[in-house]
Parts: structure tokens; C-alpha cells; sequence
């Protein structure tokens, strides 16, 4: 098992990109771009954090958890447009909206947590 396998963050975003994946399976083909936005940015979030544990210096490591961090953000607004567009449901969105909102929270106290260790 990798060191970021045992992370929370890791886990919930892994959940998330798995969740928009099956989300958008049925897309219509109008809405291709929105689909691949949302899983390239949602997938990011968990690769991202996987690439960063893999760096040897920390100032790079948390350099890949900031980028995650940004993924998270680039998600809300595309999720608020497959909602305006009946894409997805309202309460799908606002439970998508909820877990990166958690993944927020954790990124960025994993980011300060590592900054305080003067990592």
C-alpha cells in the first residue's frame, strides 16, 4: 500500500472521481465537453494528491496538493451548469458540491499542517 492510500483526502477524492464517472455516463453528446471537464478536473483532484506523495521535497509535494486543491474549485462551477442544464440532478449537485467541499477543507489543512512543520 502507498502512503497516500492511507490518507482520507486520497480515499474521498477517489470516491468523488468514481461518483462523477457514473454521474456522466449518460450524458447527452451536446454536453461532451461539460462530461469531460468535470471527470478530467474530478480525476485530477486524486492523482494529484497521489503525484505530490511521490515527490522527495516537501515544498514540491504540497505544490501537486495545491493543484488538487484548484481541481476541487474547477468543479463546483461546471457541477452548477449540469445542474442548470438538467444534467444532474439538484440534489446529486448539492451532495457533489458537499464532498468537494470536505476535499477542500482537507487539502487545505494538509497543505498548512505541512507549512507549520516548515516542510
Amino acid at each position: 500500500m502507498f502512503y497516500f492510500e492511507n490518507l482520507e483526502v486520497d480515499r474521498n477524492a477517489v470516491e468523488l472521481a468514481d461518483d462523477v464517472i457514473k454521474l456522466t455516463k449518460r450524458f447527452p453528446p451536446d454536453f461532451r465537453f461539460l462530461k469531460d471537464q468535470l471527470r478530467r478536473a474530478a480525476t485530477s483532484i486524486c492523482l494529484n494528491i497521489a503525484e505530490g506523495n511521490g515527490k522527495f521535497h516537501q515544498k514540491e509535494r504540497n505544490q501537486y496538493f495545491v493543484v488538487a486543491r484548484s481541481s476541487c474549485c474547477e468543479c463546483v462551477p461546471i457541477v452548477e451548469l449540469c445542474v442548470r442544464n438538467n444534467l444532474i440532478r439538484t440534489g446529486s449537485g448539492a451532495e457533489l458540491r458537499k464532498t468537494l467541499g470536505e476535499i477542500f477543507a482537507m487539502l487545505n489543512g494538509l497543505i498548512r499542517r505541512r507549512k507549520q512543520k516548515g516542510e
